[in-house]
């Protein structure tokens, strides 16, 4: 709750925000141009279609953080389970890649 309350006052609104006084006019120009890079003029609205779907789907920054989120669940997951008891060390150290259920001195 305490941080909810400042994360209030701390976390800044957007660029051109009245509030917004730490950038220099020319970083708010910058941030601005790329906030329209990345998800078009604010007076933009595009209808959801084939294109735009199929377009959103090979944006490689979707793909990127989809693969780091999921390798961190992966491991999370692992460590959770021999943490518990559930899962051995040893299943643990084969399902990390394949060539570790070869090798004996994988650790966990």
């Amino acid at each position: 709750m305490i941080a909810a309350i400042a994360a209030y006052f701390v976390i800044v609104d957007f660029p051109a925000s009245k509030s917004n006084t730490f950038l220099t006019e020319d970083e708010r120009a910058f941030v601005q141009a790329r906030l329209i890079e990345d998800r078009g003029a604010e007076d933009e609205h595009v209808k959801i279609n084939a294109a735009v779907v199929l377009r959103t789907a090979m944006d490689w920054k979707i793909w990127s953080f989809s693969m780091m989120y999921f390798a961190g669940a992966r491991y999370d997951a692992q460590t959770l389970l021999v943490g518990a008891g559930t899962l051995t060390q040893s299943t643990a150290a084969s399902t990390l890649s394949p060539s570790s259920s070869q090798s004996s001195s994988v650790k966990v």
